[in-house]
């Protein structure tokens, strides 16, 4: 019987089929998951748990945290009370913590105005600067802080915050040794977005 032969560009278009294939059926599955994990209970289980601040709280802010990458999880984590579970995490000396804690933070307030408002009338931006001035060299932990930062720092209320503390030092000195583009865009922006009402405290003095 006659074979047909398939040509490179063929075996290609066949593999990327597949692969298209297999990734549809992965991306249902993680779905079915993030549903069963939402309706079983869990969430304010875990809120408790870390409001305990227990030796399982990285643990639980990292599982939060990749829970939170998925759109449909991030109204049943505010719903569970995750969001104010999370925040007196963000006093803990524990960098582990810090970081998956604000990962998680920012995940389920992103593109969230009433939530990231809360944020900020609950203290999170002192709490950011804090970090970054204590930790300058963890840069996963100063990326997520950045990131945080940009997120609110167009909102008014954030912006009134930012008055209380000396931003522009801490920002300038990560501005300095950001060794990469995106890092530098991001603090770029932070810095646009003040300057736009003149509340660059501290600036005058670099």
């Amino acid at each position: 019987m006659y074979k047909v032969q398939l040509t490179p560009w063929r075996k290609l278009r066949k593999s990327r089929a597949k692969c298209a294939r297999v990734g549809c059926m992965q991306a249902h599955r993680a779905e079915g998951v993030i549903q069963l994990i939402i309706t079983s209970g869990i969430l304010p289980f875990m809120a408790e748990a870390l409001q305990r601040n227990s030796s399982i709280s990285a643990q639980g802010a990292l599982f939060i945290a990749e829970l939170a990458k998925a759109d449909a999880a991030k109204k049943p984590c505010v719903d569970a009370g995750l969001v104010s579970a999370l925040i007196p995490l963000l006093e803990s000396s524990d960098q582990e913590l810090l970081l998956h804690a604000g990962r998680a933070i920012g995940r389920i307030c992103f593109d969230n105005n009433a939530q990231q408002e809360a944020l900020v009338n609950r203290g999170v931006i002192p709490r950011l600067m804090g970090i970054l001035q204590q930790y300058p060299e963890n840069d996963p932990l100063v990326n997520v802080c950045l990131l945080a930062l940009c997120n609110l720092a167009d909102l008014d209320c954030a912006r009134e915050a930012l008055e209380d503390v000396t931003v522009g030092q801490a920002l300038i000195r990560q501005l300095h040794r950001a060794n990469d583009a995106e890092r530098r865009h991001v603090i770029l922006e932070i810095l646009e977005a003040l300057s736009e009402n003149g509340e660059l405290c501290g600036f005058q003095d670099l």
